[in-house]
């Protein structure tokens, strides 16, 4: 009895504190998309109406995509576009990318850590299952292609430990394949190259320094995570000098989740 009245106890308190965090996200927060908790997992309705569920908060990541990678929706994801999502983490960017590009587009998903390959898996189950114009790739985005040490098991935090990042701390130390962006549209054959998101946990240098003749064929659109802390400096002094070299505009926005982005 004593038992039972314990697990009533704590299922109330997390609804309620499920409860306040939804009043909280959808009122105080000035977010451009809702927020709720149901039957286990979380339901995100976006700005133009995708519903989405997760098995973790998916608030923060949703706030720095309205706010910061889409620049408060200033860009849109529509049908058709073929979209690079390199360093997905659980996969929210990628999924909601699969429902805008449709059956017609294609979302290329480069997440080289375990662990967050399998919280992706299961994010797209609960969201009606993995759908066909998305493509995983196992390897990290990089200079060229080689095999580096990937710093593995912390979330987030996973990176590449060459780069010496500001989550380089990782527990687990394992070799992955990396490649560089000609490379991954070589291989893939694309056709065409719409919008490249980059949350590579300051690797993002390395990245796209090079690639400055496939930006320029193609013309995408770049959304890159640039609060990383590479040589005692953010990661976006130098990715506004890299991306301006190739003639893109460029700016740096939402100092909550610093963000750089170009376009031609």
């Amino acid at each position: 009895m004593i038992k039972r009245a314990a697990r009533l106890t704590k299922s109330l308190a997390d609804w309620c504190t499920d409860w306040f965090r939804t009043v909280k996200y959808n009122h105080l927060k000035g977010a451009s998309f809702t927020t709720k908790r149901r039957l286990g997992h979380w339901k995100i309705t976006t700005w133009d109406g995708v519903e989405i569920c997760f098995a973790t908060n998916p608030f923060l990541a949703f706030y720095e995509i309205s706010n910061g990678y889409l620049g408060g929706k200033g860009w849109k994801i529509k049908e058709g576009m073929t979209v690079v999502d390199a360093g997905a983490c659980f996969g929210e960017f990628t999924i909601y990318a699969a429902f805008r590009v449709g059956d017609t587009g294609r979302v290329v998903v480069l997440e080289p850590d375990p662990v967050n390959q399998e919280a992706i898996k299961r994010n797209f189950e609960l969201s009606g299952g993995m759908p066909n114009n998305v493509t995983f790739v196992d390897a990290g985005l990089w200079t060229c292609r080689d095999t580096l040490t990937f710093g593995s098991g912390a979330g987030a935090s996973s990176s590449l430990v060459e780069t010496k990042a500001t989550h380089a701390d990782s527990t687990t130390k394992i070799d992955v394949a990396v490649l560089c962006l000609a490379d991954l549209v070589k291989e893939l054959g694309l056709k065409r190259l719409d919008l490249i998101k980059m949350d590579i946990e300051g690797a993002e240098i390395e990245a796209i320094e090079k690639q400055g003749a496939v930006l320029q064929k193609y013309q995408p659109r770049i959304a890159i995570a640039s609060y990383h802390i590479r040589d005692g400096a953010k990661t976006a002094l130098s990715l506004e000098k890299i991306m301006k070299s190739f003639g893109m505009q460029v700016e740096t926005v939402f100092p909550l989740h610093l963000t750089t982005r170009g376009w031609f």
